[in-house]
């Protein structure tokens, strides 16, 4: 799995907001939050990864691109929330009943063999040197996780920011509603105005 880390500075505003909340509805705010951002670079991704072309024996067309998957992760220490974002490898169980139904039939196979397995997605993101010692770089020189990151990030911190904006204020409608504090927007958007009901 590739990590990215980017930081941000200037959100002392939105930290702030976010520190006034309780730890569980802080790490909701910032989960949904990163998620939104995260589907912007799974998507990228899957648009740049590639797409077998000619008909195989062990592969089908569209299992890298489908299998690229976004999932929230257990926070490090310091952290809040986590979001990864990877290419899903086949399960264990899974692996197993194909080789037990294999078996049966007298066969034997791998886990690489198996039909949808994208194990190959590091060698299409990094490269790889085969037995004679030859280097092949990655798909397209540069592979398909990498560039989505680097070229959406400053997009996927924007969504991030506003989801949580969007976030702080969807909780603190909620707060005030039941408080008795009735909520309304301005004409243009802009100001909130606050009315005790």
């Amino acid at each position: 799995m590739v990590e990215i880390h980017t930081e941000v500075k200037g959100l002392t505003q939105l930290r702030d907001a976010l520190l006034g909340f309780p730890k569980e509805i802080n790490q909701k705010i910032q989960q949904s939050a990163l998620l939104a951002g995260a589907r912007l670079i799974r998507d990228k991704a899957r648009d740049l990864a590639p797409v077998l072309k000619a008909p195989s024996k062990y592969r089908l067309a569209g299992v890298l691109k489908k299998n690229i998957r976004m999932a929230r992760s257990k926070p490090r220490p310091g952290m809040t929330a986590t979001v990864v974002i990877g290419v899903r490898k086949l399960s264990k169980s899974t692996v197993r009943k194909v080789q037990k139904a294999a078996r049966e039939q007298g066969k034997k196979i791998k886990g690489a063999d198996i039909i949808g397995n994208p194990f190959y997605w590091r060698f299409m993101e990094f490269g790889y040197t085969d037995r004679g010692g030859t280097f092949h770089g990655p798909h397209g020189g540069k592979g398909f996780l990498r560039p989505a990151m680097e070229g959406n990030k400053n997009e996927a911190i924007r969504l991030t920011v506003e989801a949580t904006a969007d976030q702080i204020e969807r909780v603190a409608r909620r707060v005030l509603s039941k408080a008795g504090i009735r909520v309304s927007r301005g004409s243009q958007g802009g100001t909130n105005r606050f009315t005790r009901v």
